[in-house]
């Protein structure tokens, strides 16, 4: 792995033979420690952060399985891991990759801060290009997923009945998979040949596909859910207003899931013609009636949020124009002495 001279696909199947090595037997990991195993993991972390973004790489991804195999589970990996600003490297590699990374990169971030001692480090990340902060990166991605459904609008909560639905319109051009990657994703199509190159295309394009269908839509919210839920919600009092309204709609994930199981089940006995027995109506209702319920909190504490924000900057902007009126008289009256 450390030799540059290497082809990719040797160490690419290094990469793969190491994590299958960890999860066959735990007392790998021990041994990869000491043999400096994780410093090496930690080199080809930065040299994926270096790789062209354009196009999901499968090196990259089985970089991030063999962290997850060999340092993630154990504590003494992870710990050092942490202490070597591999934490930070996994940020950088979610702000700045590919967006075909992001799902093994927050399923990998997720397990790492089931330990507690990896909080400090998300908390305490910034990014070098805008100084943002960890939070305000992970809610970047789901604001995306938000523009993409229509979920909020001037950000409150669009639908009562399905908030994650939104309207169903987007909010924000987004380009289309096919832009982004031209004509790799018709690989998959089956209008190409049946020749050696167009079966290599098929196989690329399909990989391709695959792994941005696992970094959109519910399984990316899922896994952004789940850092925020092991981070705890009330830990972040450094956001930004419109941060805080949005991480209220994600607190609420799980239960808007809920909600829409609800849904599906009232229209699956509408649709095969069965009627509930009365208890089940009223379970059904009731089900239903909370979730609605708590859409509607949702929005309020989001207007609540967004209010005061508006307000504090209305009372900014005049303690400023004040005190430029304050100056202004001061410079006329030491003009009217001299």
């Amino acid at each position: 792995l450390q030799d540059g001279a290497r082809q990719e696909g040797t160490r690419h199947f290094c990469l793969l033979l190491l994590a299958a090595l960890c999860r066959l037997n735990v007392e790998n990991m021990r041994r990869l420690r000491h043999e400096g195993g994780v410093a090496v993991l930690l080199g080809q972390l930065a040299r994926c952060r270096a790789m062209d973004p354009a196009l999901p790489s499968p090196y990259t991804v089985a970089m991030l399985d063999a962290l997850w195999a060999c340092v993630v589970p154990d504590r003494k990996n992870a710990a050092r891991f942490l202490v070597e600003e591999g934490l930070e490297g996994l940020l950088e590699l979610l702000e700045g990759g590919n967006r075909g990374h992001r799902a093994v990169v927050l399923s990998v971030l997720c397990d790492l801060l089931q330990n507690p001692r990896a909080h400090p480090f998300f908390h305490e990340w910034r990014s070098a290009r805008d100084k943002q902060t960890a939070a305000h990166l992970l809610l970047t991605l789901w604001a995306e997923e938000e523009a993409a459904r229509g979920m909020t609008v001037d950000g409150l909560l669009t639908n009562m009945t399905h908030p994650l639905s939104g309207t169903g319109k987007r909010t924000q051009w987004v380009p289309q998979e096919t832009i982004l990657y031209g004509g790799l994703l018709d690989a998959t199509s089956g209008g190409r040949s049946g020749s050696a190159n167009g079966a290599a295309a098929d196989s690329r394009g399909g990989a391709v596909a695959a792994m941005l269908g696992a970094s959109a839509g519910e399984p990316l919210l899922s896994k952004l859910y789940g850092c925020f839920r092991l981070l705890g919600f009330g830990s972040f009092a450094y956001l930004a207003p419109p941060d805080t309204a949005r991480l209220a709609l994600v607190e609420k994930y799980v239960k808007f899931k809920q909600g829409e199981v609800w849904h599906a089940i009232r229209e699956e006995f509408e649709a095969t013609g069965m009627r509930p027995t009365a208890a089940d109506r009223e379970r059904l209702a009731s089900g239903i009636e909370l979730g609605e319920h708590l859409a509607r909190a949702v929005r309020d504490t989001q207007a609540s949020i967004l209010q005061r924000d508006l307000a504090a900057q209305a009372a900014r902007e005049a303690a400023f124009f004040e005190d430029m009126r304050a100056q202004r008289a001061l410079e006329k009256e030491a003009r009217f002495y001299q």
